[in-house]
């Protein structure tokens, strides 16, 4: 009994299985390289969030310094006033 050629085992492609192979190997290859990116991406926006906290903190502790000295301006303004008359 004899074997279609196109069914050994060591029987070469065809065109169109080529082609096939080579579409795979380039969705793979788009595919990993799209991870990368995106990792490299994810990467530095995590840096530039802890970034925007480490601000955030800062920025925050300022505003609680300045409110407090207005604060404090305030209550003497108060004190001041003839006849304890409020100071808006």
């Amino acid at each position: 009994m004899r074997l279609d050629p196109m069914q050994r085992k060591d029987a070469p492609m065809n065109p169109s299985q080529l082609g096939a192979w080579f579409v795979c190997l380039a969705l793979a290859l788009f595919g990993s390289v799209m991870a990368v990116r995106n990792s490299y991406k994810v990467a530095l926006m995590e840096r530039r969030f802890s970034q925007a906290m480490d601000t955030a903190a800062a920025q925050s502790l300022l505003l609680s310094d300045v409110h407090d000295v207005l604060v404090e301006i305030r209550d003497e303004l108060r004190k001041e006033a003839p006849g304890g008359a409020r100071t808006p």
